[in-house]
């Protein structure tokens, strides 16, 4: 399906160990999500960035600034420590998603996001809480670079041609 899909696409969800990112790296997704469990092996993380940072991304799944992994509710770490390690790394690109605003759509975490933004050089796509065009463009403004918008779309919250309007004006 990705190979078909004929946009650039990225590849997530409990993408955690050598043999599954082998399969990733095998679709032409243009970033590979890495979840936030991975980060339980930073030795590997690190050597994965080593040779795919172009293409590998890190999701970072934060509840009250620790990591932690969605899906199963692991406490991974404090995010700051983990960020560092991961600058430190060469990561290029970060998912961030602010556990207690997922699928609510009362608003991206902007202070959170403002944050790892200052203290990364890495890009920062902010995943979940996005409601309604305001936060699209609170987001663009403090210059977060990218954004997944799920409920809202499915809600009728957002119209996708006003959305993307608001993004790249």
């Amino acid at each position: 399906m990705i190979n078909s899909a004929g946009v650039d696409t990225q590849l997530s969800g409990g993408i955690a160990n050598q043999e599954i990112l082998n399969l990733s790296l095998t679709t032409s997704a243009k970033w590979i999500n890495l979840s936030t469990s991975a980060l339980l092996n930073m030795d590997w993380v690190e050597s994965v960035l080593e040779t795919h940072s172009k293409r590998v991304c890190i999701s970072l799944d934060v509840a009250d600034e620790v990591l932690t992994a969605r899906g199963s509710g692991v406490i991974v770490g404090d995010l700051w420590k983990s960020l560092n390690k991961l600058e430190a790394a060469g990561c290029k690109r970060y998912v961030v998603t602010e556990n207690k605003s997922d699928g609510t759509m009362i608003g991206p975490n902007f202070n959170l996001l403002a944050k790892i933004q200052q203290k990364s050089s890495a890009s920062i796509v902010s995943s979940g809480g996005v409601g309604n065009l305001s936060d699209l463009a609170k987001l663009r403004q403090i210059g977060i670079d990218g954004v997944v918008v799920g409920k809202a779309l499915y809600a009728g919250q957002i119209n996708l041609i006003e959305a993307l309007d608001t993004c790249y004006k």
